[in-house]
């Protein structure tokens, strides 16, 4: 799976042994990751690509590294949208992280913006025994993303010491992440929990101190009603109240999974609300309900 690149490092190129193989295809296949062989002046390999409209199985891949390495890792890029497209996790992970593509930079690209590709740092870690798992995100599959390679460089012991003892300082986090949370909205159920896994494990190693998370102030001006009844526009507003229903059930079981696994990965939560967010101005004025 290691191939020979100009970058430093240890470089898996060669996706083509990701498990399961029934998940992959060198032909275009519906819902499979199709396998693109592709040079580039770093190296060559062959490359995990999605396509529109598809959404195949994760795959595994076995890096077969040993010891502490700095992690990247490198998409086909595009400058049409910044949406994410697929997700990497690591076996010890709490949950997979996020990867969108970066646009080309002006003057990179000869032909079309696809033509370039984008280096990304994702994490330290020990990945003895680690295996890596790649997955398409639904959302994403209107937009064809690529996995060109994973690269791992070794840290040096003394790097490893100073890396391990910055994540025990707590003089260092000092940092105040915001999430607006409004997919929440759009949970249904408790089991939406695992959508938090990610957001977490991409801040836990930072030197964020605490999150504030917005409670969405649901219908919290509740004369807003009245008055839109009394305008005949209540109907046209029930997939909003539906929508704020289903988050009044279920967002204190979220919010609750939340703030305990963030106490776990040593962060604190403090709960936010927008002031007069139900008095916003055209278009957006019953839109935040």
């Amino acid at each position: 799976m290691r191939h020979t690149h100009k970058l430093p490092g240890i470089i898996i190129s060669d996706f083509s042994p990701a498990a399961p193989g029934r998940a992959l295809s060198r032909e275009l296949l519906p819902n499979t990751w199709q396998l693109v062989d592709y040079t580039t002046v770093a190296g060559s390999g062959t490359m995990l690509a999605t396509r529109m409209g598809m959404v195949p199985e994760p795959v595994t891949v076995d890096p077969g590294l040993q010891g502490w390495h700095r992690i990247y890792i490198a998409l086909i890029s595009d400058s049409y949208n910044f949406h994410p497209g697929i997700t990497l996790q690591l076996t010890n992970d709490i949950g997979a992280s996020f990867f969108s593509k970066a646009p080309c930079q002006a003057g990179e690209a000869t032909w079309t913006p696809a033509e370039c590709c984008s280096e990304y740092f994702w994490q330290c870690a020990d990945m003895t025994g680690q295996t890596v798992t790649v997955s398409a995100i639904p959302d994403g599959a209107r937009y064809m993303t690529g996995l060109m390679w994973i690269r791992a460089v070794p840290m040096s012991d003394d790097e490893v010491i100073e890396y391990q003892k910055e994540q025990k300082r707590k003089d260092t986090k000092r940092l105040h992440v915001h999430t607006d949370m409004y997919w929440l909205t759009q949970t249904a159920c408790a089991s939406g929990e695992d959508l938090l896994a990610p957001f977490l494990q991409d801040v836990r190693n930072t030197d964020a101190e605490l999150i504030s998370v917005e409670v969405f102030p649901l219908l919290n001006d509740h004369s807003l009603l009245d008055d839109y009844a009394g305008k005949g526009l209540l109907p046209y507003l029930e997939p909003l109240l539906l929508r704020s229903s289903e988050y009044a059930a279920n967002g204190r079981a979220i919010l609750t999974y939340f703030n305990e696994k963030a106490h776990e990965s040593g962060l604190k939560v403090y709960a936010a609300l927008r002031a007069a967010l139900t008095k916003c101005p055209f278009p957006t004025d019953y839109h935040y309900l």
